[in-house]
């Protein structure tokens, strides 16, 4: 890869990084501050689903440097499987047991359920915020 070309795809991992990280980073501050406020710990689990276009956007860019550099390809795009699927089964299992639209109270297997493919959800963003991380190394350590 010339030095033009790794120079391109760095600034695109760094984006994509970036893009990644901040759902997890405003979830972090607005937390914080939100606990601060009402003096008790508060913290909006759903903020990286609300945000997943730019999640989604982060990705694109992480898996085109991966492509570009020829690393990290199967990593990359398995964890934005596993992200997207999560994600979506726990919105489609929402809607199945009522949770959605309030039908079901927010509690029990179908709520506990939901909450544990969020939390996998969520925990494949971190991992793909950390691959970005560990893309940007690579990258460095191939030029």
């Amino acid at each position: 890869m010339s030095e033009k070309n790794s120079k391109i795809t760095k600034i695109i991992a760094y984006i994509g990084t970036i893009l990644v990280w901040s759902p997890i980073a405003f979830m972090i501050v607005t937390s914080i501050i939100g606990s601060i406020a009402s003096q008790r710990f508060l913290m909006d689990i759903l903020m990286p689903a609300e945000l997943f276009l730019i999640i989604v956007a982060g990705t694109i860019l992480l898996l085109w440097s991966a492509i570009r550099s020829k690393m990290m390809i199967k990593n990359i795009s398995w964890t934005f499987l596993i992200m997207v699927l999560s994600l979506f089964g726990s919105q489609a299992l929402a809607v199945l047991t009522g949770l959605a639209h309030g039908d079901t109270e927010p509690e029990g297997w179908p709520w506990l359920l939901v909450l544990t493919i969020l939390a996998i959800y969520n925990l494949t963003v971190l991992i793909e915020g950390l691959l970005g991380i560990k893309l940007i190394k690579t990258i460095k350590k191939s030029t």
